[in-house]
């Protein structure tokens, strides 16, 4: 059994991860253990938490033509949703910039959705949305100004 205080790493308060509360693929969310935990659970519906309604409602009321979106930890870059064609040429191609930019390492397609924002912005915008890992990786540890490279 957690107890609050015992729901850290990437979970707030009430242990759900308010990363994983965009309705991105939400039936099909990788890794997500259905119950309270330390990590990955994605909550009882999208957009459950407050954090996450907050973000959809401050994106639904602007026009932004990209998403960027930072986690840790790894130095790696998200860039890919299902897109196909011209849009995921377009994705690429921007993320390849970033990818130049900061030398982090471009994460390869993969079927399973995280649930994040930028799959959401991705699918439901048909714009290009980007999640950077900005640290060195640092597993379970927590992540402090340190292992940010600038």
């Amino acid at each position: 059994m957690f107890t609050e205080k015992s729901l850290l790493s990437k979970q707030r308060v009430g242990g759900r991860g308010s990363y994983r509360q965009y309705d991105a693929d939400w039936k099909n969310i990788c890794y997500n253990p259905g119950k309270l935990a330390t990590k990955n659970y994605k909550g009882p519906r999208p957009f459950s938490e407050p954090e996450a309604q907050a973000m959809r409602n401050f994106t639904l009321a602007h026009n932004f033509q990209m998403a960027i979106s930072s986690h840790s930890s790894e130095e790696i870059i998200y860039w890919h949703f299902h897109q196909l064609g011209e849009r995921k040429k377009r994705d690429y191609s921007l993320a390849s910039m970033l990818a130049k930019k900061t030398g982090y390492s471009l994460v390869k397609p993969k079927k399973n959705p995280s649930g994040g924002y930028t799959d959401w912005f991705i699918s439901g915008f048909k714009k290009p949305g980007f999640t950077l890992e900005v640290s060195k990786y640092v597993y379970r540890f927590k992540l402090s100004f340190r292992h940010i490279t600038s």
